[in-house]
């Protein structure tokens, strides 16, 4: 009979009721990418993030910025990002008004689609957004483009992910990289740890730097 000997989870739920149960029967388990205050994980500094786009977009001269973001106030890397984004606008002594403010239910093409239709029916347009994921990104650039909108001279854009599509969107993506390959790296490192019995009880909670990459969409 063959026993789990850890588990590293990438949650795509904010459950994780069923990795704590794991844990609990004496299974190693690491959360890849979300924080998990109750146990090890291992995730970007997505406060950190967010704060980078802020300062480039600020450094660019924009100072009316909106945000393009999922509608989900449980999803914990967003609202990190988010967060530390508004922190740096508000230290500038400018912020989002609500009307900037553009929530779509998910975090694909489609719902870019649907983002970049919000903004184009603004009476005031932003001359910048920090698009929360690259796939909402090239999908609302695709609509910008199609109606007669120029990016990054009519609105700049910078987004979040460094997924591989981001450097061949129609505008290549200025975006906040996550150091996908260290998450890993660092995940898998911490598991054989916890598995080998080595380290505190307590848990181990790692947050490793993003960095930004600038394109055309924002350069």
């Amino acid at each position: 009979q063959f026993r789990i000997g850890g588990i590293i989870a990438s949650p795509a739920t904010i459950r994780l009721d069923h990795l704590t149960a794991a844990r609990t029967a004496g299974i190693p388990v690491v959360v890849m990418a979300w924080p998990w205050p109750d146990g090890d994980y291992v995730a970007a500094d997505d406060v950190q993030g967010g704060r980078l786009a802020a300062q480039h977009l600020l450094t660019r001269a924009h100072r009316r910025i909106g945000i393009v973001r999922m509608a989900d106030p449980r999803h914990a890397p967003i609202q990190a990002r988010v967060q530390g984004f508004r922190e740096v606008l508000a230290a500038a002594g400018t912020n989002v008004p609500d009307a900037w403010d553009v929530q779509v239910p998910g975090a694909q093409i489609e719902d870019g689609i649907t983002a970049a239709d919000r903004v184009l029916a603004l009476p005031t347009r932003p001359s910048a957004l920090f698009v929360i994921s690259d796939r909402i990104a090239i999908g609302l650039i695709h609509r910008l483009l199609a109606r007669g909108v120029r990016v990054p001279e009519d609105i700049a854009l910078v987004s979040y992910d460094d997924i591989p599509y981001a450097m061949s969107a129609r505008v290549p993506l200025t975006t906040v990289a996550v150091p996908k390959r260290s998450l890993g790296e660092k995940a898998a490192k911490l598991l054989f740890q916890r598995y080998d019995g080595k380290g505190s009880a307590n848990p181990r909670q790692i947050l490793l730097p993003p960095e930004l990459v600038v394109r055309a969409s924002c350069p």
